[in-house]
């Protein structure tokens, strides 16, 4: 059988370094039988009728099963060792159709299910295992065979056989490294382990979809999808509400054409910032396990949004699990990305307080809270990339963002207000205040989209410093510019094609 001999394509290694299955060393025989039967014995305790297998490489197990008599077939990303795959086959008169192309992270239900997925020897070599295991969880609509090298007796026998000493028994290509509790505890959170081997110097599990994971009927979905268009209607209503309750507060007459396209312009700014918040979140799904297309997160998350102003400020994340689970996502870890985005921005809006320093330290320069700010938050986001994630860091940098851009458009609405009377120096103080308000209104439990609390808070930390009429204009058409950006963001998600995730 042809193998790849440590074939890379676009720099990864694919298929086998060695023929491991054709090794004349008796050692490596004798392990190799040792996987070979417990694979043996957990396919047969799964009996499935067809088997797909994930990361087939040069095809040698879906022939072993395809004598057996199972309808086998297999997907692998790389198009070399696919072509392998293929000669493979018609030099034993089989089928090279039986081999696709296609990358773990693409795997469809319908159209990779089997009653068994097998996947082995695939997660080590995968810059985001959780990513590949949501995957697999999508796909599988039976059982699913699971293994990997058991770190550290994988090196310690490379090194004891003389192999890769220089890289300290690390086989080209492996770049995630487990233990078998540690890969029993990471696979758990996807699927039910049913059964354990433990061949030598692999952990081989036999999984299962748990009741939380199975699929949701379709019945369930369209009431899911139902729920979740019932939210966004509902909080376009408090926000109508909403609007209609400040307007009696604004004096349209003080401004003119000019002005009233500038804090239109600024809504439209506003709304399509939202748009960083939902690339922030999906950057963070991976980190959980979940993988999901782009436009589909940006559609999701335009269409919860609104709740946001549904009394109890939570309605926008109830939405948008509706949405996940109506797509197939497991509850789990789609409720823990709504809990990690909220630790997150309170952490990206703590930050912001650094800038406001001078409202309650006197002696404390804008410039010298500028600088500090720029240093901490420089800082922080260098420790989480090198120390917990480069998603994690480009999530708070994202979120950083989205908050600075929301400080300056309330800047230039107080602008509006004073005219020439706001100095420039005073902006970055501004802009701190105002995102520590949003955060107050944040984390207060049951204020919709924190109305009133905000409010509140900026008067409070800027009362001493602006004439009392203009910030109470200046925070009553923020709030408005705020509410027509977050329509406007609502509508542009709805007007996106509708996308299965």
């Amino acid at each position: 059988m042809k193998i790849s001999e440590g074939l890379r394509e676009d720099g990864i290694v694919v298929g086998n370094v060695y023929d491991k299955y054709g090794a004349k060393n008796p050692l490596v025989r004798r392990i190799m039988k040792g996987f070979a039967d417990s694979l043996a014995t957990l396919v047969s305790k799964a009996a499935p009728k067809t088997i797909h297998e994930v990361g087939c490489g040069e095809g040698f197990w879906v022939f072993e099963w395809t004598r057996q008599g199972i309808e086998a077939r297999g997907s692998d990303f790389s198009e070399k060792v696919i072509a392998l795959a293929r000669e493979n086959a018609q030099s034993r008169r089989l089928s090279p159709g039986l081999f696709s192309t296609r990358s773990i992270y693409d795997l469809d239900a319908e159209r990779d299910g089997a009653d068994l997925i097998v996947c082995c020897e695939v997660l080590e070599h995968l810059e985001n295992p959780q990513a590949g295991l949501a995957a697999l969880e999508r796909a599988a609509s039976g059982q699913v065979i699971l293994s990997v090298p058991r770190e550290p007796l994988w090196r310690i026998l490379n090194l004891l056989r003389g192999k890769y000493i220089g890289r300290l028994g690390n086989t080209p290509g492996h770049i995630q490294h487990w233990s078998d509790g540690q890969f029993i505890d990471l696979v758990s959170r996807f699927f039910e382990v049913v059964d354990v081997k433990m061949p030598i110097p692999w952990t081989m599990l036999l999984c299962r979809k748990g009741a939380e994971a199975m699929a949701v009927s379709p019945l369930f979905k369209r009431w899911l999808h139902i729920a979740g268009g019932f939210l966004g209607l509902a909080g376009l209503f408090f926000v109508v509400r909403r609007l209609l309750a400040y307007s009696d507060q604004i004096d349209l007459c003080r401004f003119d054409a000019a002005a009233w396209v500038m804090l239109l312009l600024l809504a439209l700014i506003y709304g399509l910032a939202n748009i960083l918040l939902a690339r922030a979140w999906w950057q963070l799904l991976p980190v959980l396990g979940l993988t999901v297309r782009w436009r589909w997160a940006l559609k999701a998350y335009g269409l919860s949004q609104l709740a946001k102003y549904i009394p109890g400020n939570i309605f926008h994340l109830a939405g948008r699990q509706a949405l996940g689970m109506a797509a197939g996502l497991p509850t789990v870890p789609l409720a823990k990305s709504a809990f990690w985005e909220l630790v997150l921005i309170a952490v990206s809006g703590t930050l912001f307080g650094i800038l406001a320093l001078p409202l309650v330290w006197g002696s404390f320069s804008m410039a010298a809270a500028a600088i500090l700010f720029l240093a901490v938050v420089g800082g922080l986001l260098a420790i989480v990339r090198h120390t917990i994630s480069p998603a994690v860091s480009a999530v708070l940098f994202l979120q950083i963002v989205f908050l600075t851009i929301s400080g300056i458009i309330f800047v230039a609405v107080l602008a509006l207000v004073q005219v020439a009377n706001l100095p420039f120096s005073s902006a970055g103080i501004i802009c701190g205040a105002y995102v520590v308000a949003w955060l107050a209104g944040l984390v207060t439990p049951g204020a919709p989209a924190g109305v009133g609390i905000r409010e509140m808070v900026l008067l409070f930390l800027l009362g001493a410093q602006i004439a009392q009429a203009d910030l109470l204009l200046a925070i009553v058409l923020g709030r408005g510019v705020t509410i027509i950006g977050d329509v406007f963001y609502f509508t542009l998600s709805g007007l996106i094609k509708p996308l299965k995730n």
